[in-house]
């Protein structure tokens, strides 16, 4: 069973990661109903009520080690959460990948890279698959640019699989170009 501990805190390139808890879930209401952010992903409804609910739900998931739901900050700070769910075996789907308006250029990015890499390294996944709206441009300019296979396009939605190999080879550009934006 893939686990990561109860109080899981890090720090990397310059955020803080930890795991989603129920507390969280009015930030996680923010971001997920926020136009400009949430224009591509599944709809949430604004009841704060119901996304307590969907946490207390997603923990049980998360003891389980089938679920992992991030928030990521800066200088105490909440900035952006993402996602690893559906695990099974050594497979994985990220996502719910939604960093604030406010949050420093190149914070998004590197919460990617560094879910992902909490999938390959942490929880020893590696078979990774996400999907993209295919309107979200910027999005699937990222995601394309680990040269992901295109595994099918279906009602609007671009499912990829992606190679742990590509995602290493690939990383070390993003973390470059990320971390110089950050320290603006």
């Amino acid at each position: 069973m893939n686990k990561l501990p109860k109080n899981f805190h890090l720090h990397r390139y310059g955020l803080d990661v930890r795991l989603a808890d129920i507390s969280d879930s009015y930030f996680i209401l923010l971001l997920r109903t926020n136009e400009s952010r949430s224009k591509y992903i599944h709809s949430t409804e604004n009841d704060l009520k119901k996304q307590q609910e969907w946490m207390i739900a997603y923990k049980e998931r998360e003891k389980e080690g089938k679920e992992f739901y991030f928030v990521f900050s800066i200088d105490g700070k909440d900035i952006g959460v993402y996602r690893l769910y559906n695990i099974v075996g050594d497979s994985f789907v990220c996502g719910s990948w939604i960093f604030s308006p406010l949050s420093p250029a190149g914070a998004g990015i590197l919460g990617c890279i560094i879910g992902r890499e909490l999938a390959y390294e942490d929880l020893q996944l590696n078979q990774c698959f996400t999907d993209v709206n295919e309107k979200n441009v910027s999005s699937l300019q990222f995601q394309r640019s680990f040269n992901p296979r295109v595994i099918k396009i279906e009602d609007g939605l671009i499912y990829f699989e992606h190679f742990k190999e590509q995602f290493y080879k690939i990383k070390p550009r993003f973390i470059k170009i990320c971390m110089s934006l950050l320290k603006k």
